[in-house]
């Protein structure tokens, strides 16, 4: 049995070479000031060709998306990441054109100006080696994120830091608009005050310990930005030695790290995952636990028929020997119809 996949968006140049050629949407073309997007493929066939296929579709999307972005997106961007983004976009427009640099260049400027586009854009086609703009507080925060935060730890500081750049934003304004060297006392102020005024969903006070916690991330990441954007001397971190209220705050929870065990003697692993509460944690290691010792058994079995078999469902296999006779989880189910029929592969550990 064959199979035959048509690709879209593909057309054959000469000596049979292929290309990679869609059309924008009419919104994004006016931007960019061409018709299609479109690129020469290495692979003529096989899955070398899909991989290639793949590749630029999803590129072609990203552009479209980026294009797409909404004003309330590109405004919480800095001006400083705009500039990055329009550079490169100039030099995209720069490489597909044909003729003199400065020729090119005063071309691209008239076409973006008499479409109306992005005025960064323009400055960037004409301008290329011009200052950029100012660091400003989302530059840090957008710092912090990139060498901060560890993928390992999972979404909590991530998302930590997402809740405190809202709050600071609600207290301060657009952090997009507020330059580093901007920053003043004043500013530091304003925060603090605005972290001993929230509370929670709940409507409850926020404890001393969490207004202290967010004021601190905020401070520890101006202090970061200060010393990459060389700005040590120019700028004082108005976020330093301010004093968080306790009176009127809610208690502070002990958030001290709780140690739970599941099972006993050796090999030992260790976990270092924050959970929200201890119950949480012997719950995960309980699992954790289980998974290690499903890990040393596996069962497999080529069967007649058997449709309905699919990962995590539950295969009872019987009349096998004692210790394989049970419950088992399907791991893995590999469904082959060939000249030899249709026949399911089953890759399966142990339930418990």
């Amino acid at each position: 049995m064959a199979v035959i996949m048509k690709l879209k968006y593909i057309d054959e140049l000469s000596g049979g070479r292929k290309r990679f050629r869609r059309r924008w949407p009419k919104d994004v073309a006016v931007v960019r000031g061409e018709t299609f997007f479109q690129k020469p493929l290495k692979a003529r066939s096989g899955p070398a060709m899909v991989t290639e296929w793949e590749t630029q579709s999803a590129e072609f999307e990203a552009i479209v998306a980026a294009h797409r972005r909404s004003l309330e997106e590109r405004e919480s961007m800095s001006p400083r990441a705009l500039w990055r983004e329009a550079l490169q976009e100039a030099q995209r427009l720069l490489d597909g054109a044909h003729g003199g640099d400065e020729v090119v260049r005063r071309e691209l400027a008239e076409d973006i100006a008499h479409h109306q586009v992005d005025p960064m854009l323009y400055r960037a086609v004409i301008q290329p080696e011009a200052a950029p703009p100012a660091y400003t507080l989302a530059d840090a925060f957008d710092l912090y994120e990139r060498e901060k935060i560890d993928e390992s730890q999972g979404r909590g500081p991530r998302n930590r830091l997402a809740r405190v750049r809202k709050k600071t934003e609600q207290a301060l304004g657009k952090l997009s608009k507020l330059p580093i060297a901007d920053l003043r006392r004043q500013h530091g102020r304003k925060l603090l005050d605005y972290l001993q005024s929230s509370t929670t969903s709940t409507g409850k006070s926020l404890s001393a310990g969490t207004i202290r916690r967010e004021f601190d991330l905020v401070r520890a990441l101006t202090e970061f930005a200060l010393v990459e954007f060389d700005l040590v001397g120019a700028v004082a971190n108005p976020f330093r030695k301010l004093e968080v209220k306790t009176s009127g705050a809610a208690p502070t929870v002990d958030r001290k790290p709780q140690k739970c065990t599941a099972g006993e003697g050796a090999p030992i692993q260790r976990r270092r995952n924050q959970f929200p509460k201890k119950e949480a944690v012997q719950k995960a290691a309980d699992s954790e636990l289980k998974r290690l010792k499903r890990a040393g058994r596996s069962f497999s079995v080529n069967m007649k028929g058997a449709p309905d078999a699919k990962a995590e469902a539950i295969l009872q296999p019987s009349g096998f020997r004692s210790y394989i006779d049970g419950d088992w989880l399907i791991t893995r189910a590999v469904h082959t119809l060939d000249s030899g029929g249709y026949q399911p592969k089953i890759e399966a550990e142990p339930l418990e």
